[in-house]
């Protein structure tokens, strides 16, 4: 089917500082701006906006502004549509007399129909006859619609634009009177504190979010320095990291220093029984050019990235959207990567993600630099244990192998058990030294 034209902004009168809205024809031109509040408009601006500032909860909050709207324009029904913050579409945040299903799976372009362009001018948009009444979104009941108003609600930002958080919609249906310019002019008043109410609820939802991981991040770095045992370690970096960022999946791979090769040595997801031991060409990959250049990466459309190595998702059931990858260094060299995939949540990875995930694989790196200090410890004590049990068995021709056999038996007698792996290190260190009294 061809691609249904872009409606022609002249057909939608936006109301743009100080353009006046045009008004439908039962009503003469003016500028709203002219339109003065008056005190009882006033009075419930005041009262609409006192709800507002009284929570920083988002779903609440979302809800408290769409009724607080109605209310103000005396409107039979209305919805809220807020900015998706991964695709920049619009989807129905607040709906309270819609099917749930029906908005759940509603989603509007910023270039889509008259909400579109309310989006991309950040205009109010009143709509009053049926031509105008018949660009609204597929989901409302048009046939019912007597007119609708559409505001934006939006907030400075850095840059010369502001920045679009969403648009309410609201509604007057067949049998009530027509909304009006003054219902535009204190829907608009209304709008800026309520974009800023919403933009400090967000704001807040990311703290709230944050704070949450630095206090895991802090938990998880204290319980991972507390092992010695490499594959353990291992574990906990790739367990720890896909429970700190909230993440469907991760992996850990390390650096083959003969070959430089990077082998799964830890997967946590779907993957993770087809992946282990899988190894990767040097610099193959986003991981191999993490690996090669020792600088994190954030890749949200991991697909259209050249570097992508699409082999990996055509052996397991899950395809990478988005994915974070991170160094684990040594020194000045990079020994391993830590990546996470697709955030449940859906939102993209940013720089605080990155930052947060780089120093958690720093907390990593060491603990595993310890572990392998411990292990290499280990190893060389027991190698000097095994020459004095040698050094035993040389001075008793008869009782060769015994301490060997004593140490195996004592072994499996302790695995049947349920020791930990800690106690048989212990047990096994004294079953190779029982007869040095013998020197």
């Amino acid at each position: 089917m061809p691609e249904k034209p872009s409606p022609d902004p002249k057909s939608f009168p936006i109301d743009t500082y100080p353009e006046p809205i045009s008004p439908p024809e039962s009503i003469k031109p003016k500028n709203i701006d002219e339109l003065p509040l008056g005190y009882a408009e006033l009075a419930a601006l005041h009262s609409a906006t006192t709800r507002l500032n009284a929570t920083l909860e988002w779903e609440p909050l979302l809800k408290e502004t769409l009724d607080a709207a109605i209310q103000l324009a005396r409107a039979d029904d209305g919805v809220l549509m807020m900015v998706d913050d991964v695709s920049d579409d619009l989807y129905v945040a607040a709906a309270p007399n819609f099917p749930d299903a029906v908005a759940a799976r509603t989603r509007i372009k910023p270039d889509e129909g008259a909400v579109g362009l309310v989006a991309r001018q950040l205009g109010l948009l009143l709509l009053t006859s049926r031509a105008q009444i018949a660009e609204c979104p597929a989901f409302l009941p048009k046939d019912q619609l007597a007119s609708v108003l559409c505001a934006p609600l939006h907030h400075p930002c850095a840059c010369d634009e502001p920045e679009m958080l969403g648009i309410l919609i609201l509604i007057r249906r067949v049998g009530s009177p027509d909304l009006t310019h003054d219902d535009a002019r204190l829907i608009r008043e209304f709008c800026a504190p309520a974009s800023a109410a919403l933009q400090n609820a967000r704001c807040y939802r990311k703290m709230q979010r944050r704070a949450v991981q630095l206090k895991n991040f802090v938990e998880i770095s204290q319980n991972l320095m507390a092992s010695l045992q490499v594959d353990v370690v291992l574990r906990s970096i790739i367990d720890r990291a896909v429970e700190l960022l909230g993440c469907q999946a991760g992996s850990l791979l390390m650096v083959d220093p003969e070959t430089s090769e990077l082998v799964f040595k830890v997967v946590v997801g779907p993957a993770e029984s087809k992946l282990i031991g899988t190894r990767l060409p040097p610099g193959a990959g986003i991981a191999g050019a993490v690996a090669q250049t020792g600088a994190p990466l954030i890749v949200n459309h991991a697909k259209a990235d050249p570097r992508h190595y699409g082999e990996v998702d055509a052996s397991t059931a899950l395809t990478t959207q988005a994915l974070l990858c991170v160094p684990l260094m040594d020194t000045s060299r990079a020994i391993g990567v830590v990546e996470v995939m697709n955030k449940t949540s859906g939102v993209p990875f940013d720089e605080e993600d990155r930052d947060l995930l780089a120093a958690f694989a720093l907390q990593g790196a060491i603990a595993l630099k310890n572990a392998q200090l411990y292990t290499d410890l280990r190893n060389t004590f027991a190698d000097t244990v095994r020459l004095i049990a040698n050094a035993v068995e040389a001075r008793d021709q008869y009782t060769r192998g015994h301490t060997g056999r004593v140490t195996q038996l004592a072994i499996e007698t302790a695995r049947e058990l349920g020791w930990s792996r800690e106690q048989i290190e212990i047990l096994e260190i004294g079953a190779l030294l029982h007869d040095i009294g013998k020197i």
